[in-house]
Protein backbone atom coordinates (compact mmCIF):
# COMPACT_ATOMS: atom_id res chain seq x y z
CA UNK A 1 0.00 0.00 0.00
CA UNK A 2 2.87 2.63 0.78
CA UNK A 3 4.67 2.01 -2.60
CA UNK A 4 1.53 2.64 -4.21
CA UNK A 5 0.69 5.55 -2.42
CA UNK A 6 4.21 6.77 -3.37
CA UNK A 7 4.46 6.10 -7.19
CA UNK A 8 0.95 7.62 -7.53
CA UNK A 9 2.16 10.99 -5.66
CA UNK A 10 5.28 10.95 -7.46
CA UNK A 11 3.62 10.56 -10.92
CA UNK A 12 1.36 13.54 -9.42
CA UNK A 13 4.33 15.96 -8.93
CA UNK A 14 6.19 15.15 -12.22
CA UNK A 15 3.23 16.16 -14.01
CA UNK A 16 1.94 18.68 -12.50
CA UNK A 17 5.27 21.04 -12.83
CA UNK A 18 5.59 22.49 -16.36
CA UNK A 19 9.39 23.20 -17.13
CA UNK A 20 10.86 25.71 -20.07
CA UNK A 21 14.60 25.14 -20.41
CA UNK A 22 16.90 27.52 -22.30
CA UNK A 23 19.98 26.11 -24.22
CA UNK A 24 22.48 27.69 -26.56
CA UNK A 25 21.47 25.19 -29.20
CA UNK A 26 24.72 26.91 -31.51
CA UNK A 27 27.52 28.47 -30.32
CA UNK A 28 28.75 31.64 -31.88
CA UNK A 29 30.38 31.51 -34.92
CA UNK A 30 31.73 32.90 -37.60
CA UNK A 31 30.16 32.57 -41.38
CA UNK A 32 32.48 34.75 -43.13
CA UNK A 33 35.68 36.06 -41.80
CA UNK A 34 37.87 38.04 -44.29
CA UNK A 35 39.26 41.07 -44.70
CA UNK A 36 36.52 43.26 -46.92
CA UNK A 37 33.45 42.27 -48.10
CA UNK A 38 30.76 42.58 -45.61
CA UNK A 39 28.53 44.97 -45.24
CA UNK A 40 29.67 46.44 -41.94
CA UNK A 41 33.34 47.24 -43.01
CA UNK A 42 35.99 46.88 -39.95
CA UNK A 43 32.79 44.46 -38.36
CA UNK A 44 32.54 40.75 -38.37
CA UNK A 45 29.02 39.40 -37.43
CA UNK A 46 29.23 36.22 -35.35
CA UNK A 47 25.50 34.29 -35.81
CA UNK A 48 24.18 31.95 -32.65
CA UNK A 49 20.90 30.16 -31.95
CA UNK A 50 19.10 29.89 -28.49
CA UNK A 51 16.33 27.04 -28.04
CA UNK A 52 13.24 27.38 -25.84
CA UNK A 53 11.54 24.18 -24.98
CA UNK A 54 8.44 23.91 -22.86
CA UNK A 55 5.20 21.82 -22.74
CA UNK A 56 1.54 23.12 -23.35
CA UNK A 57 1.25 24.05 -20.11
CA UNK A 58 4.09 26.28 -21.03
CA UNK A 59 2.52 28.34 -23.69
CA UNK A 60 1.59 32.47 -23.04
CA UNK A 61 4.63 32.42 -20.43
CA UNK A 62 7.40 35.42 -20.27
CA UNK A 63 10.64 34.86 -21.14
CA UNK A 64 13.31 38.01 -19.83
CA UNK A 65 17.09 37.65 -21.00
CA UNK A 66 19.84 38.76 -19.66
CA UNK A 67 23.65 38.37 -21.41
CA UNK A 68 26.43 40.11 -21.09
CA UNK A 69 27.14 42.90 -23.34
CA UNK A 70 30.49 41.85 -24.30
CA UNK A 71 31.75 38.22 -24.65
CA UNK A 72 34.72 35.88 -26.41
CA UNK A 73 35.51 33.51 -28.74
CA UNK A 74 38.96 31.45 -29.63
CA UNK A 75 40.03 29.12 -32.11
CA UNK A 76 42.05 27.20 -29.62
CA UNK A 77 44.84 29.35 -30.08
CA UNK A 78 43.78 33.17 -29.58
CA UNK A 79 40.69 34.78 -27.65
CA UNK A 80 39.27 37.30 -29.15
CA UNK A 81 36.95 40.00 -27.08
CA UNK A 82 33.21 40.84 -29.13
CA UNK A 83 32.07 44.04 -28.96
CA UNK A 84 28.41 43.56 -28.26
CA UNK A 85 25.97 40.83 -27.97
CA UNK A 86 22.73 40.90 -29.17
CA UNK A 87 19.44 39.65 -29.79
CA UNK A 88 17.70 39.35 -33.42
CA UNK A 89 14.96 42.33 -33.31
CA UNK A 90 16.31 43.22 -30.01
CA UNK A 91 14.58 40.72 -28.51
CA UNK A 92 14.98 40.24 -24.86
CA UNK A 93 11.73 39.57 -24.12
CA UNK A 94 9.87 36.80 -25.45
CA UNK A 95 6.15 35.10 -25.24
CA UNK A 96 6.58 31.62 -25.78
CA UNK A 97 3.70 30.68 -28.09
CA UNK A 98 5.16 27.27 -29.42
CA UNK A 99 6.80 24.46 -27.45
CA UNK A 100 9.82 25.63 -29.35
CA UNK A 101 10.75 28.51 -30.25
CA UNK A 102 14.47 29.84 -31.55
CA UNK A 103 15.94 32.80 -30.94
CA UNK A 104 18.95 34.22 -33.11
CA UNK A 105 21.74 36.14 -31.36
CA UNK A 106 24.73 37.97 -33.24
CA UNK A 107 28.13 39.14 -31.88
CA UNK A 108 29.70 41.74 -33.36
CA UNK A 109 33.81 41.75 -33.76
CA UNK A 110 36.13 44.46 -34.48
CA UNK A 111 38.20 43.21 -37.35
CA UNK A 112 40.88 45.27 -35.90
CA UNK A 113 40.99 43.11 -33.13
CA UNK A 114 42.55 40.62 -35.79
CA UNK A 115 45.17 42.39 -37.03
CA UNK A 116 47.39 42.78 -33.52
CA UNK A 117 48.92 39.49 -33.35
CA UNK A 118 50.82 39.40 -36.79
CA UNK A 119 51.67 35.76 -36.47
CA UNK A 120 48.82 33.95 -39.36
CA UNK A 121 49.18 30.58 -37.51
CA UNK A 122 47.34 32.36 -34.92
CA UNK A 123 44.58 33.38 -36.44
CA UNK A 124 43.72 30.56 -38.58
CA UNK A 125 41.22 28.22 -37.53
CA UNK A 126 37.45 28.26 -36.55
CA UNK A 127 36.61 30.75 -33.76
CA UNK A 128 33.35 29.49 -31.48
CA UNK A 129 32.21 31.30 -28.66
CA UNK A 130 30.19 30.67 -25.83
CA UNK A 131 28.03 32.91 -23.85
CA UNK A 132 26.35 32.77 -20.14
CA UNK A 133 22.40 33.51 -20.75
CA UNK A 134 19.94 34.56 -17.53
CA UNK A 135 17.13 34.53 -17.53
CA UNK A 136 13.25 35.08 -16.12
CA UNK A 137 9.94 33.23 -16.23
CA UNK A 138 6.79 34.93 -15.42
CA UNK A 139 3.44 32.97 -15.19
CA UNK A 140 0.53 33.73 -18.24
CA UNK A 141 -1.43 36.60 -17.53
CA UNK A 142 -4.44 35.40 -16.31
Amino acid sequence: MYKIFFLLLTLISITSFGEVKVKLREPLKFKELRRGGLDLKGYAIAEGLIEITGSKEDIGKLIAFKIPKFGYMTNKKRWLKIEKVIFEKNQEEVILIEEKHFLKIYGVLDKHELNKDSRAEFNEGKYIGYIPINYSIYSKEM
